[in-house]
């Protein structure tokens, strides 16, 4: 037996047709005076006056529709609920000498990069010293600004703000990570309501949800229990959480850090609270297809391509499961060809045909590189994203 939950609606305090109010109002003035108030024109002192009741009315009842969520808020900040107005992204990055010196070389925190477009500016956020004979080195830098625009790609901050003799470049190896956008308030309710249910962390789904809480909105987090810090060895009590950014970017040792030591006060006496990143997997798919007639291949194509790309994002599918190319093949099937010649996997240079295990029980897939064909006639339409699409 399947047993189905709806929301709960309160009934509305406002009415959903003010006018017939006036209206009714009018009559009972009408039936009242016996019939002798019966100017209800837009001039009537009467109509006047009952527009004018009528306003109050609802004025009254537009603030008591906002009692409730009032009440809620201020409930919220009596439990110490806050909205989170952002963080900054984080990033390493290497600086390059056009020589190794005979002494150290010094750059003081603060220094500014930014990138290509010199749109986003980043801040060192320690000084760096590059020791004699060495001609590069590395320091974290923040954002200047909150928001996950600033969670750029690898190699692209590469502007120096300003020149200093023997500096040569700046270059991220490194996406930069770990920025959040500000929240609006029904998100910071939302949240304060979740988190006020699960009243501590005891379920996989409550680590899981804090953990998503604090990362924000589209981050990946799964709970596995009893696995120990290096992720190989059993350790009773323990809880370990695999989590992604809402980039799908690897967490910031910092991150980490943060995470970890928020979870653990959240967590019974005596249960072990570990935080790590989640384990991926690059794919390599080919497949082939027949295109129905009439069909452009180029679209075909880009939907075969996010429909893939979406069925293998980090998070949608189980940790550690094996990848089917059957239901692989189902979901290129169902982007609107006629059917699917073949779907192989590419590992080693080498074609497969067969599934694709993950090493570890928190590993997850994520499309690296996807080839399409698309036949139609004897025509090949061939399309393909890679390098990490």
């Amino acid at each position: 037996m399947t047993i189905r939950f709806v929301p709960l609606d309160p009934e509305p305090l406002y009415p959903p047709d003010p006018g017939a109010i006036l209206t009714a109002m009018q009559d009972a003035c009408y039936i009242a005076s016996g019939r002798k108030l019966n100017d209800f024109g837009a001039a009537s002192p009467v109509t006047a006056l009952y527009e004018g009741h009528l306003f109050a009315v609802l004025e009254l009842l537009c603030y008591a529709n906002k009692l409730p969520s009032a009440m809620s808020l201020e409930f919220l900040k009596i439990a110490g609920i806050q909205r989170r107005l952002g963080a900054a992204a984080t990033v390493i990055l290497t600086f390059t000498l056009t020589a190794p010196l005979g002494t150290p070389f010094y750059l003081s925190a603060g220094y500014a990069v930014s990138d290509s477009t010199n749109t986003y500016n980043f801040l060192t956020d320690e000084n760096l010293v590059i020791p004699p004979g060495t001609i590069s080195g590395e320091v974290l830098a923040s954002a200047e600004q909150l928001g996950t625009v600033y969670n750029l790609p690898a190699y692209t901050i590469t502007n120096l703000s300003e020149t200093r003799a023997f500096l040569l470049s700046v270059i991220n190896r490194e996406a930069a990570s770990g920025g959040l956008d500000e929240e609006t308030r029904e998100e910071a309710v939302s949240r304060g309501f979740a988190a006020l249910r699960r009243r501590g962390l005891i379920s996989a789904d409550d680590y899981e949800q804090e953990s998503q809480a604090i990362l924000g909105a589209g981050s990946v987090a799964r709970a596995i229990g009893q696995i120990a810090a290096d992720r190989v060895n059993y350790e009773k009590g323990a809880v370990h959480i695999f989590c992604l950014n809402n980039d799908g970017s690897q967490l910031s040792e910092g991150q980490r850090n943060e995470l970890q030591t928020a979870l653990q006060k959240k967590s019974p006496i005596g249960v072990g609270v570990y935080v790590s990143t989640i384990n991926l997997v690059p794919l390599e798919i080919y497949t082939i297809a027949a295109l129905l007639p009439g069909s452009n291949p180029e679209i075909i194509a880009a939907e075969i391509y996010r429909q893939v790309r979406e069925y293998l994002a980090p998070g949608k599918l189980p940790l550690g499961e094996t990848i089917k190319l059957k239901e692989i093949e189902y979901v290129v099937r169902s982007s609107g060809v006629a059917y699917v010649q073949s779907v192989s996997s590419h590992v080693n240079d080498e074609v497969s045909y067969a599934d694709i295990p993950l090493p570890y029980k928190y590993s997850a897939a994520k499309l690296y590189d996807l080839t399409v064909e698309l036949t139609l006639n004897g025509q090949t339409f061939s399309y393909s994203w890679g390098a990490g699409v």
